[in-house]
C-alpha cells in the first residue's frame, strides 16, 4: 500500500492513483447497494458515467473521481473521491493522470458486474480537441488511450463529468 506521501516520480503517482481506486472501491460499493435499493430499474437504464479532474495550488495536486448514475430527463446522482500528489504535473502528466484514474475506475466498475444495470459505461475526460485549448495536443491520443481501453469516451465541451462533478469538488 502507498502511503499519501510526497510523489517524486511518475511512477509513484501511478502507485498513488491505483491505490487510491482501490481504497475507493468499499465506498462505491456501499453505494451501489443504497442507489439500487432506492431506485429500482425499470425499462429505461440510467448513464454509468466516470470523469477525473485535478487542480493544483501550494504545491500539490487535487485530484477528484467523480462516478455519475445520470437516468436521462429524471436528474442524476454521484459519489466521488478527493486525493492529493504533492507535487506540481505538466499538462500532460495532469490529464493522462486524470484519465488513467478514470479508466481504472471504470475497469472495476466493469469486473464488479455493475455495468450490466446501465444503458452504457462512459469515461468522460478534461481534454478539449479546439487548438485554443492547452490540452488540444493531447486529446487524440488520451481519447485513443480510453477508447483501446474498451470504454466510450466523451471530451469537452461535453465531459460534465469531469468537467463540472469532479472539478466542482478539486476546488472546494
Amino acid at each position: 500500500m502507498v502511503p499519501d506521501l510526497a510523489v517524486k516520480s511518475r511512477d509513484d503517482i501511478y502507485s498513488l492513483i491505483e491505490h487510491q481506486v482501490d481504497t475507493f472501491s468499499t465506498k462505491i460499493e456501499t453505494w451501489f447497494k443504497r442507489y439500487f435499493t432506492s431506485n429500482p430499474i425499470n425499462e429505461k437504464k440510467p448513464q454509468l458515467i466516470v470523469g477525473t479532474d485535478s487542480s493544483y495550488s501550494h504545491g500539490k495536486t487535487v485530484f477528484t473521481v467523480a462516478i455519475v448514475v445520470n437516468t436521462m430527463g429524471s436528474g442524476a446522482e454521484y459519489i466521488f473521491k478527493r486525493f492529493t500528489v504533492f507535487r506540481y504535473l505538466t499538462i500532460f502528466e495532469k490529464i493522462y493522470s486524470e484519465a488513467h484514474t478514470s479508466v481504472l475506475v471504470a475497469s472495476m466498475l466493469k469486473e464488479n458486474g455493475h455495468v450490466d444495470r446501465f444503458s452504457e459505461l462512459i469515461v468522460h475526460v478534461d481534454a478539449n480537441e479546439n487548438e485554443n485549448a492547452k490540452s488540444s495536443q493531447y486529446y487524440h491520443s488520451i481519447m485513443g488511450m480510453v477508447k483501446g481501453c474498451g470504454f466510450n469516451a466523451v471530451g469537452k465541451p461535453y465531459a460534465f463529468a469531469a468537467t463540472n462533478v469532479a472539478d466542482r469538488h478539486c476546488r472546494s
